[in-house]
């Protein structure tokens, strides 16, 4: 059909005789057993990681107490608060202009 359209042209296909390097070896392919046996042992390493994760937060919160680390500076805070005010005082005004008009 596509033929009839002349959407696609049918010919002859020839090789040339490349060669194309491949990325498969069979000495890095897995059998199923050789695939339990490296997901157990990713599983161990993960824990290692987290146990490790857990370790470092437990000292850093022994060392910085209730600061996270995540805290604004101080000249941001300030800033913060500014603008906490701000919005509050435009919200009040907002209340207070569509009440009276």
């Amino acid at each position: 059909m596509a033929d009839e359209l002349g959407m696609v042209k049918l010919g002859n296909l020839s090789a040339d005789g490349t060669e194309i390097e491949a990325n498969a070896s069979r000495h890095k392919a897995m059998c199923s057993g050789d695939m339990v046996q490296e997901l157990a042992k990713l599983q161990r390493k993960l824990e290692q990681l987290l146990s490790q994760a857990d370790r470092v937060d437990v000292e850093q919160d022994a060392a910085l107490g209730s600061r996270r680390g995540v805290e604004l500076p101080e000249k941001l805070q300030h800033r913060e608060d500014r603008l906490a005010k701000r919005d509050a005082d435009a919200a009040s005004c907002r209340v207070v202009s569509s009440a009276g008009g």
